[in-house]
């Protein structure tokens, strides 16, 4: 069971869900062997009583008891008196709520044309060969029907406004009619539940389904037309393998067509897809990607809606003018008296009492956020309305999103942690697979979800489970759900084997066969026949993962791969190999493939290879020392994208080398402001702050002290020391020399092989006048820049910059001059604050000084 200090949401749940299982007798065999797969817990079959009199009350009684009606579909079942009742009692129940899904499983060659007519409208029949495959997917509906009972926010008030402008918008003549509607806004402001809701009361007729599908940052046209083919194609395990490699052969416009086809086809069964935009739907300048920019001119005869958008990131101004039929509306934050509304109305169903009062407290906590209704509901269900109004913690770090706080009060157990590991790397997972990959007892696996749920570390899409964007970065660093290669590949290898067990005429989940094609690509030694699935995305994802891991020859391996399909990747994508490629390049000191990978950037005409190209330059210099080129490089790029993340932090990384703090400042709170959870960002950005600071510039300390504890919360831990170099820093700037050693050191202890504690500390001994220590400090930093063949975050300029300050503490003068001189790598910044204090030291000690170097200490001070 999860617990932890406070968050320990507990629901008392009714008896496990159960399938009916409806069949000819003649079919037992089969059926006999799926019910023994499942257990008697699971299922209602009762062999006496529907296989030798037709007793109508055994039938609505087992029936009462069941959540899901499955019906093994042939020539016998098709003509049974038994059967034809179970099904008539089955539409009853079907209409009255009790049972909540209705799954047809094919044993011969009949198909969805021998069904009853209400179940022909459903269009639900699929084959599965195997007894145990069929069992397993009746398991993996178990789950997904027990996830769906998790309690949640269903109302939708307060969009009056939003709606009408919208109702104002499709108040034309069907040609001018939006094609696609955009909902954009934060995380669970209630973008989803707008469009629904909106379209259901303009269109009542067209749309009565409405259908999630998702691209992610990267994705191309392959990627969208196979979700919505299997959604809307029932097709055997072979036939989708071929409509999927036909389909690649196909030009831009013939994908755009096929996609039109099946949304077309969706939309006359009343059918509308609603797009998850992850960040793949527009490209680096906001428009849309050519597959889609095709695919809605081609959709431009339609006089309805096509399409939904659900995103984060609004069409620049330009670009709406450019789609003139594209309707985008931001979402804001609910009012007050809507929140009241919404609050109340929850609490009252759920029979939690509470005072006018204690409402309006709660309504300040929630900052006009639906969701967080989610949050707070489960905990006033444990705890009370008062607990949460006298300490409000918990939903604060919620609201905020600082999924490392939320998450470091949450104890899991192994399922919980298996679940969380393995949706942290596949990010998109339907139950099947998590039952055969996690192992265990449904009992168990419906319970560690239900409690996954309960703290909203999970969520469901369609038939998918999947950790909700908030938390994803935090369960990404969170030492808990790291597991070794092994257990990795293990689970890749379960997944494979997961789908290897389908025969080619089965038809196979799109679910399973997303997780399967991206872990035959994780695997080793994948089947040939999900080799054929693997597209270039999944080569690159593989890739970043091996970039952050640090895994650089993995990383240009898989870049390697991935580009020789770059064809079928979008324009961006492509960029997004040839950069992670480039950088591992340069830290792997490969100067043959970083100068390659320039060539093939070199040959794009768009902007964000321009400024890849300025970028991987800039980091190439600056690890070489050449801190003046980089920063022109760094700048270059920067003009290209101004609010880019990487270059912000790259280009304060540099300025706080030259202790140019002031400059810094900007690119170190523009990237805070992008990543506000990421250490590298945090550390960057106090770096800047306590460099002011130590400088005598005016700075907020409440800021730098809350920045702070944000590093101390997420950059604090087992081989990280992000933390104890800036803690250092402070106690520095303090001149609490003896606290500032004990920081230094211990970060030196942490991570031996980073720069930063050793420069940090040297300066600690040279604030002491014991340039003797400061020197052995600097001797390390030799060590491990010639070990690293001088490829390192900490450059060489800092290195000969602190040697200069040591010389100069030993009033070694004339050294000092020589090496400031001679000096290739220190830039004009540096070199003249050198000089500076070079004068003003022979100034104040003429003695140590020659006659040469005193005239040019005045000429230098004048």
């Amino acid at each position: 069971m999860m617990a932890t200090t406070r968050l320990d949401f507990r629901h008392v749940w009714g008896a496990p869900l159960k399938a009916f299982l409806s069949h000819s007798s003649k079919d037992k065999i089969f059926v006999n062997s799926v019910a023994t797969s499942l257990g008697l817990m699971q299922i209602e079959l009762d062999e006496k009583t529907f296989d030798f009199t037709l007793n109508v009350a055994a039938i609505h009684d087992a029936l009462k008891r069941c959540d899901l009606f499955v019906y093994f579909l042939s020539r016998d079942s098709s003509t049974s008196g038994f059967v034809k009742e179970e099904l008539r009692s089955a539409l009853e129940n079907r209409g009255s709520g009790l049972i909540k899904r209705i799954v047809v499983s094919t044993l011969d060659e009949s198909s969805y044309r021998d069904l009853p007519n209400w179940l022909q409208q459903l269009n639900i029949a699929q084959k599965i060969s195997s007894p145990k495959l069929c069992a397993r997917r009746i398991q993996a509906l178990l789950l997904e029907l027990a996830a769906l009972d998790d309690a949640g926010v269903g109302l939708f008030i307060g969009r009056d406004a939003d709606q009408a402008d919208l109702r104002k918008a499709v108040s034309v003549p069907p040609k001018d009619i939006p094609l696609s509607i955009h909902a954009v806004g934060q995380y669970g402001i209630g973008r989803r539940t707008f469009i629904t809701n909106s379209l259901k009361s303009l269109f009542p007729r067209l749309f009565n389904t409405f259908i999630e599908v998702t691209i992610s940052q990267y994705d191309g046209p392959e990627e969208f037309y196979r979700q919505l083919f299997i959604l809307n194609t029932i097709s055997s395990f072979e036939n989708t393998i071929g409509a999927f490699e036909l389909y690649a052969r196909l030009d831009t416009r013939e994908k755009a067509s096929a996609i039109c086809t099946i949304l077309q086809e969706m939309a006359d069964n009343g059918e509308f897809i609603i797009v998850i935009d992850e960040g793949g739907v527009y490209d680096d300048d906001g428009q849309f990607q050519p597959f889609l920019a095709e695919t809605m001119r081609q959709l431009s005869a339609l006089g309805r809606p096509a399409l939904g958008f659900v995103q984060a990131r609004m069409m620049p101004a330009k670009w709406k003018l450019v789609n003139e039929r594209s309707y985008h509306r931001y979402l804001k934050p609910l009012r007050d008296e809507d929140m009241k509304t919404i609050l109340s109305l929850t609490l009252n169903e759920f029979s939690i009492e509470y005072t006018e009062a204690q409402l309006l407290q709660l309504i300040s906590h929630l900052d006009g956020h639906p969701y967080n209704i989610r949050f707070l509901l489960h905990y006033v269900l444990n705890y009370g309305v008062q607990s949460l109004i006298d300490d409000p913690q918990d939903l604060v770090e919620w609201k905020n999103r600082r999924a490392a706080d939320f998450l470091n009060k949450i104890v899991f157990d192994s399922d919980e942690v298996k679940i969380m590991s393995i949706l942290s790397e596949y990010h998109y997972l339907d139950p099947e697979t998590l039952l055969a990959t996690v192992g265990g007892s449904l009992e168990q696996i419906t319970g560690a979800i239900r409690r996954l749920q309960d703290f909203c570390c999970l969520e469901r899409r369609e038939h998918y489970l999947y950790i909700p964007g908030p938390l994803r970065d935090g369960v990404r660093r969170d030492d808990r759900f790291k597991q070794p290669d092994s257990w990795n590949q293990d689970v890749a290898l379960k997944i494979c084997e997961l789908v290897s067990e389908y025969e080619n005429e089965d038809h196979v989940p799109l679910a399973i066969i997303g997780s399967a094609t991206l872990a035959s690509a994780k695997a080793k030694n994948p089947p040939a026949f999900l080799a054929r699935l693997i597209l270039p995305s999944h080569l690159l994802r593989i890739a970043r993962e091996h970039y952050d891991e640090g895994r650089r020859t993995l990383c240009m391996e898989f870049c390697q791969k991935a580009y020789a399909m770059k064809d079928r990747l979008p324009d961006d994508a492509q960029v997004e190999v040839l950069r992670l490629w480039g950088l591992s390049a340069i830290r792997a000191g490969d100067t043959t493939v970083y100068e390659d990978v320039l060539g093939k950037l070199r040959g794009y005409h768009t902007k964000v290879a321009r400024r890849m190209v300025f970028f991987l330059e800039g980091f190439a210099l600056r690890l070489k020392g050449q801190l003046d080129l980089a920063e022109d490089k760094f700048i270059q790029a920067w003009k290209l994208a101004r609010s880019n993340q990487s270059i912000n932090r790259e280009l304060a990384s540099l300025y706080c080398k030259q202790r140019r703090y002031a400059e810094a400042e900007a690119h170190a709170r523009a990237a805070f402001e992008t990543a506000p959870t990421n250490p590298f960002i945090i550390d960057i950005f106090a770096e800047t702050l306590l460099g002011k600071a130590a400088a005598g510039l005016a700075i907020d300390q409440r800021e730098l002290d809350e920045i702070m504890k944000q590093l101390e919360v997420y950059g604090d831990a087992p081989g990280s020391s992000f933390f104890l170099v800036r803690e250092a820093q402070s106690r520095l700037r303090k001149r609490d020399y003896i606290n500032a050693i004990k920081a230094a050191t211990k970060a030196i202890d942490r991570t031996p092989q980073l720069l930063a504690p050793y420069f940090l500390r040297a300066e600690v001994y040279l604030a002491q006048a014991d340039p003797v220590r400061a020197e052995k400090d600097l001797q390390q930093v030799d060590r491990i820049l010639t070990e690293a063949g001088g490829f390192s975050e900490g450059d060489e300029a800092r290195a000969h910059e602190l040697g200069v300050r040591i010389m100069i503490e030993r009033r070694q003068f004339n050294l000092a001059k020589d090496k400031i001189d001679l000096n290739a790598f220190l830039p004009r910044a540096v070199k003249n604050r050198l000089y500076r204090q070079l004068a003003k030291a022979v100034a104040f000690e003429p003695d140590h000084a020659s006659k040469p170097l005193k005239e040019w200490a005045r000429r230098w001070q004048d």
